[in-house]
């Protein structure tokens, strides 16, 4: 769970920062970090979020500075006392997103229900390289 396979598209770096775009499908993710593995262009890589990382939205964050926004639908939910555990689909893909049961309450959070996944490029990282 939280992981999805994608290829380096594109590395920048300045001054020991990088910035990564990889590319799943259609779809561009970025991560943003001072350390990276061994890498280049075209290489494939396993991308994780930890889940107290991915936040949740029912609309689409039109001004924000979020590089990762993902459509997705809610599978699972389980609410604690304090906190909730989300499980959602991204074409295909199982992540779980860790919140607190306020927020799952204030937003009403229901299985089936369309959301937005947010993850924010320096909470993206590269679990594996994949030869």
């Amino acid at each position: 769970m939280n992981e999805i396979k994608a290829k380096v598209k594109n590395i920048q770096e300045k001054d020991f920062l990088h910035v990564v775009e990889f590319q799943y499908n259609d779809i561009s993710f970025y991560m943003m970090g001072l350390e990276l593995p061994d890498i280049e262009n075209g290489d494939e890589v396993l991308l994780s979020v930890k889940p107290a990382h991915i936040s949740l939205s029912k609309e689409f964050p039109r001004k924000s500075s979020i590089s990762n926004i993902m459509f997705s639908k809610i599978k699972d939910i389980k609410n604690g006392e304090v906190l909730s555990s989300i499980v959602i689909e991204f074409e295909g893909n199982p992540f779980e997103s860790v919140i607190t049961s306020r927020a799952s309450r204030k937003l009403n959070l229901q299985v089936n229900d369309e959301v937005y996944m947010l993850v924010k490029s320096s909470d993206l990282f590269i679990k594996r390289v994949i030869r």
